[in-house]
């Protein structure tokens, strides 16, 4: 997994004209990355995601799906400049 971010970056511009992989049922895989990045500073980088994401069950394709949800719902933001997610929450405000 080189490069997490980028390609979220890439999905959030193309919207929904592309097809997306669903994350698996059975774990908030929202709230598990929303507390993996509080714990992580409330922000995490591209090299960050590829090193810590995986190990936690996370695949690069449908993490996108998490992440434009939490950019369009607003609590998140993707910085394109620095390819880094900083979340938005009562830890992280």
């Amino acid at each position: 997994m080189a490069r997490l971010l980028a390609p979220l970056a890439v999905l959030l511009l193309a919207g929904p004209a592309l097809a997306q992989e669903m994350p698996p049922a059975g774990t908030d895989w929202k709230a598990l990355l929303i507390e993996t990045i509080e714990a992580n500073g409330c922000s995490m980088s591209e090299e960050q995601a590829s090193n810590m994401l995986p190990p936690l069950g996370f695949s690069e394709d449908w993490t996108a799906v998490i992440v434009e949800e939490m950019v369009t719902e607003g609590s998140a933001r993707l910085d394109e400049t620095t390819w880094s997610l900083t979340v938005k929450t009562e830890k992280c405000p």
